[in-house]
């Protein structure tokens, strides 16, 4: 079950993703990881320029906070992880249904 907090379209962007858990655990303060977590998980089902733009806006708008969601809802977890608010999972869902929309994505 992912994080049962997140809002419709975030979890539909992250279905549209076909995410799936990481072997080792990503660092969410190294952009450049991050970057490239997003483009992974993206490029199974949205094409390269659509998953670069979404990986773009995903670092230019996301904080730690956001990334450690992120880690926690594509690994699978069923609970946000420690010290993230229902507020910091709404921030994040808008976040990431905005960079969804803002790439073309449907």
């Amino acid at each position: 079950m992912r994080i049962k907090f997140l809002s419709l379209s975030a979890v539909m962007a992250l279905t549209l993703f076909g995410v799936q858990a990481n072997a080792q655990a990503p660092d969410p303060a190294n952009k450049t990881q991050m970057r490239q977590l997003a483009v992974s998980y993206c490029s199974k089902t949205a094409n390269a320029t659509v998953c670069n733009c979404f990986a773009d806006t995903l670092v230019k708008n996301f904080n730690e906070k956001d990334w450690r969601i992120f880690i926690a809802d594509t690994s699978g977890n069923s609970a946000p992880p420690s010290g993230i608010t229902q507020s910091d999972i709404d921030n994040y869902g808008q976040k990431l249904a905005s960079a969804g929309n803002a790439c073309g994505m449907q």
